[in-house]
């Protein structure tokens, strides 16, 4: 990536599962970003902790 680049970004939820505590879960997103010529120029996935609304059933 340079200075005047134009990047965009994508963000996909991969996978959604439980955690062993019922008042979280726990999501992995992919993000993959692109250059102006539709180079790919980053891949990664973010592991997120997240609180429920509610909370799933034991």
């Amino acid at each position: 990536v340079h200075i005047g680049d134009t990047i965009t970004s994508t963000v996909t939820v991969a996978e959604k599962r439980d955690h062993k505590k019922p008042e979280f879960g726990i999501v992995v997103e992919k993000l993959e970003v692109t250059n102006q010529k539709q180079e790919t120029v980053l891949v990664c996935e973010h592991i997120l902790l997240v609180h429920r609304k509610t909370p799933a059933s034991p």
